[in-house]
């Protein structure tokens, strides 16, 4: 990664003005979402994730990152007040086709958008370089603590079926992500269950997925 792209974004988040890390690709994993809280921690910026991110790596002891609503108004309002937005291995954030009323492109009007690292960089490498140059050390990352809802009981319901999946969800497990209304509750009630790593699928909003490869007699379907 180029010195002077580098500097140019350290220069953003250091000017005190409201911004953002947008992550995509390879920088959800634990290097890079640790090498963009460093950077983050050190300059205030929050840490934002793209919305259907191919793989998210999440969980306690790992720096929490907040994923881009579907829906253009939350979205906006996600971004709202930003003066930069710093892209890392993913696009522009953009509301689906023809979303009446409002506009496609999702960064507030004058918010300058920086790309540090874009599909063919090494986009932790990146952060890392990043982050250096902030001067931030490990200290700076945050990390999300341990923590999950007790065993529900009662009535259930979407949040109590967040709740039980939060409860008991072991380290390393593949959650596939086909939430789409449900799944809204799933993210807050995982937040600090044991690390795991994953992939949404498109339309889904739920916490953490990864992909899993079917078998070879396996059939591969697509769409929703």
């Amino acid at each position: 990664m180029a010195d002077d792209v580098v500097e140019v974004v350290a220069k953003a988040l250091r000017s005190g003005e409201p911004a953002a890390l947008l992550l995509g690709g390879r920088a959800l994993r634990e290097p890079g979402l640790v090498a963009a809280a460093r950077a983050a921690g050190a300059t205030g910026a929050r840490l934002l994730a793209e919305t259907f991110p191919a793989r998210l790596e999440r969980g306690a002891g790992l720096p929490p990152v907040e994923r881009i609503a579907y829906l253009a108004e939350m979205a906006t309002a996600q971004l709202d007040g930003l003066h930069h937005l710093v892209l890392v291995d993913c696009a522009p954030p953009v509301s689906f086709f023809a979303y009446p009323g409002r506009p496609s492109v999702l960064a507030p009007e004058g918010c300058e958008v920086h790309v540090l690292a874009g599909g063919a960089d090494d986009a932790t490498a990146a952060l890392e370089h990043l982050a250096d140059a902030l001067g931030a050390g490990p200290e700076e990352a945050a990390r999300q603590p341990a923590r999950r809802p007790d065993r529900p009981t009662g009535t259930l319901d979407a949040s109590t079926v967040a709740d039980a999946l939060g409860a008991v969800l072991p380290e390393g497990a593949i959650v596939s992500d086909e939430g789409n209304t449900s799944g809204l509750w799933v993210s807050p009630a995982t937040a600090g269950a044991p690390a795991t790593t994953g992939s949404p699928s498109p339309g889904a909003r739920s916490a953490r997925a990864c992909r899993s490869p079917p078998g070879p007699r396996s059939p591969v379907r697509t769409g929703r």
